[in-house]
């Protein structure tokens, strides 16, 4: 799975890429140049077909965006739903608790290579 952040400058309007699906990659990805602004990560898991999201490592990732990216206060957990296939007309998503109260955090798959975009959370209420 690949799970990439575009940093300020690079997010439009206000949403953060990823990919991350079990599948693994035809190929490495290659490091970003120094100074780049994007973050790589790679795990395996079982192949799929059609290919998933590691529901998993998408929750982890999630959790990290609102901390790092949104900086949205306290972050506690966060469910998103089992089997999402990676497609890129889905969207979906993942619940989180911020500052004690229960979020909708908007997922969007951007392609059917795994990549998705993590959307600000909804407002309580």
């Amino acid at each position: 799975m690949r799970v990439r952040i575009l940093l300020p400058g690079a997010v439009l309007a206000g949403v953060a890429l990823f990919a991350g699906c079990d599948r693994p990659p035809a190929e490495p990805a290659p490091a970003p140049p120094s100074g780049a602004g994007a973050e790589r990560t790679t795990a395996t898991g079982a192949s799929t077909d059609p290919p998933v999201f590691d529901r998993d490592r998408m929750e982890a990732d999630v959790e990290r965006i609102l901390r790092e990216v949104y900086t949205v206060g306290e972050v506690g957990e966060v469910s998103c739903p089992a089997d999402q296939i990676a497609d890129e007309t889905r969207e979906f998503d993942c619940a989180a608790t911020v500052d004690g109260q229960q979020r909708q955090v908007p997922i969007r798959v951007r392609g059917g290579n795994g990549e998705y975009e993590v959307g600000r959370p909804a407002e309580p209420g």
